[in-house]
């Protein structure tokens, strides 16, 4: 009932119902992806001409997924001028987020990495294991720019590593060998490595 749902309203919008459509999801909420969900509502409300009520979803629920399409369609969407400020305040957003591994992947991904460094930098002791994958992804992307915090990242990768006697995950965590095989030249990034003791 719930794919059929969405599917319904979907046929109305096609056929020029789209108010109609709007509220057989008011009434009959899909449970399907939140991501598609909330596509589905935007389009509903883009048809009927809703432009501040679609703003306002992209708006919310990027702040409460961090999903970057919503994100750079809200900025799109904005009149010229605005766009800049608008960023800024999305990704104070982000800085502020409990979740830091979540808050650390969209700074790298979206990329804002001068606040991915910041971020790292203030926030390193709440990432665990289990965000292993986020602090080397991290630690590769601020390696040109931010090359101690990249640092402090791959140690904390390895210590996580290593007390947790996570051995499957070894081969992600024993980077300083490859890392001097290969870079051994860039004598800046080693003695920054070898400061942070």
């Amino acid at each position: 009932p719930d794919l059929h749902s969405a599917d319904l309203a979907e046929r109305l919008l096609a056929a020029g119902r789209a108010a109609e459509g709007l509220d057989w999801i008011d009434r009959h909420p899909p449970r399907i992806d939140a991501d598609v969900a909330v596509d589905l509502r935007l389009a509903l409300l883009e048809a009927l001409g809703r432009r501040p009520e679609a703003q306002a979803l992209r708006r919310a629920h990027f702040e409460r997924t961090l999903s970057a399409p919503h994100l750079r369609a809200y900025l799109k969407a904005l009149p010229d001028f605005e766009d800049f400020e608008a960023e800024e305040r999305a990704l104070d957003h982000v800085m502020a987020v409990r979740d830091t591994a979540a808050a650390l992947d969209f700074l790298v991904a979206w990329p804002a990495l001068d606040r991915a460094a910041e971020l790292a930098g203030k926030r390193l002791a709440s990432l665990g294991l289990a965000q292993l994958r986020s602090i080397l992804r991290a630690a590769e992307a601020l390696d040109p720019r931010h090359p101690a915090i990249s640092v402090r990242l791959r140690r904390c990768a390895a210590e996580l590593v290593l007390r947790h006697g996570a051995s499957d995950e070894y081969v992600d965590a024993a980077f300083v060998e490859g890392l001097r095989r290969e870079h051994g030249r860039k004598w800046r990034f080693w003695q920054l490595y070898e400061a942070t003791g």
